[in-house]
């Protein structure tokens, strides 16, 4: 029998940002309201999120399966990173980046991305179509426009404001799968950085959200971006207590950071959600940093022209040049 709730972000990952013996923790919304408690089972869930066929037939959860058998190997390993003095093992590492890869291409926001990448592909498709007129002519016979002029000019206006028009994302499933093809590139560019378990100082915590996995190239947010990048960084927080960092410069494989340090960590997490922030206390601090980014729900996560100059209308999501690994943040 499939499930029928599909978590994005692991259960036994949410568990850790329990405070004490406490069943919830606190959510802030990035669209606005008070913090409110919650339950991991209830956070960061979609119906039928996963699943190959649709919910009125019989739906086959292959990839939930997948992502729990991938989460069985990595909770152990996380939880022995929580504990003091240890630092990565080599092939923790390993096991990690899997876990991680996933993390970052079976989320919601990542799909979004992909979507976005997807109409600005094609919008430039159509604007290279306006000056082919052997490819306007045979188009105008098709569709029985008057002329392949006439088409030009029906274009031309299309493309002055296309916001206005055009709504031709590839649909969610779609856009998923590719994402979840780009795992594998994820996966190798993670394992070409340095690994650092950062602790926070008794007086500091980190939160978490409903995109963990947070990427910043050149100081960017990089919303599903940004992997191959010289200047990456990535951020996972493990627990209030722990969080992974990841870049190309190498350091040390564990350090205690400053409350500071921790403070721009989790800036980068509120920044980067896609709307949920998760955190085991809740403080007037972090209600500030939610509303200071709250604008950024919504928003566009790739500048289209950017996309289209550094790869044009054949840009291809599963290479090392694909969108998800360069650097195309705007935010």
């Amino acid at each position: 029998m499939s499930s029928r709730r599909h978590h994005y972000v692991p259960q036994f990952y949410l568990r850790y940002f329990l405070p004490g013996n406490s069943g919830m923790f606190w959510v802030y919304d990035k669209k606005g309201g008070p913090a409110r408690t919650q339950t991991p089972v209830n956070t960061a869930v979609e119906a039928h999120l996963y699943c190959s066929g649709s919910p009125e037939t019989d739906a086959h959860d292959d990839l939930e399966r997948l992502f729990s058998r991938l989460e069985a190997v990595a909770k152990p390993i996380l939880d022995h990173w929580q504990s003091p003095g240890v630092r990565p093992e080599e092939s923790e590492v390993a096991e990690i980046a899997q876990f991680l890869g996933f993390m970052h291409t079976r989320v919601p926001g990542t799909a979004e991305t992909v979507r976005e990448v997807g109409l600005a592909c094609s919008l430039r498709l159509l604007d290279d179509l306006k000056d082919s007129p052997e490819e306007l002519r045979r188009l105008a016979e098709e569709v029985g426009a008057p002329s392949a002029e006439a088409l030009r000019v029906e274009l031309e206006a299309f493309l002055k404001t296309p916001e206005e028009h055009l709504r031709m994302k590839p649909d969610r499933p779609l856009a998923l799968t590719v994402a979840l093809l780009c795992t594998r590139e994820v996966v190798e560019q993670l394992l070409n950085m340095n690994w650092c378990l950062c602790e926070a100082p008794a007086d500091g915590f980190f939160v978490t959200s409903d995109t963990p996995l947070n990427i910043f190239a050149g100081g960017d947010v990089a919303f599903g971006t940004g992997l191959a990048s010289p200047h990456v960084e990535v951020a996972f927080s493990i627990s209030p207590k722990i969080c992974l960092l990841l870049g190309r410069r190498r350091t040390q494989h564990r350090r205690r950071v400053s409350k500071a340090v921790v403070t721009k960590l989790n800036r980068r997490t509120v920044a980067a959600a896609e709307r949920f922030i998760i955190s085991p206390l809740k403080t007037s601090r972090l209600a500030r940093m939610v509303a200071e980014f709250s604008s950024s729900v919504g928003m566009p996560r790739l500048d289209p022209a950017a996309v289209l100059e550094r790869y044009g209308p054949r840009a291809r999501y599963g290479s090392a040049t694909s969108p998800l690994l360069q650097k195309q943040g705007r935010r």
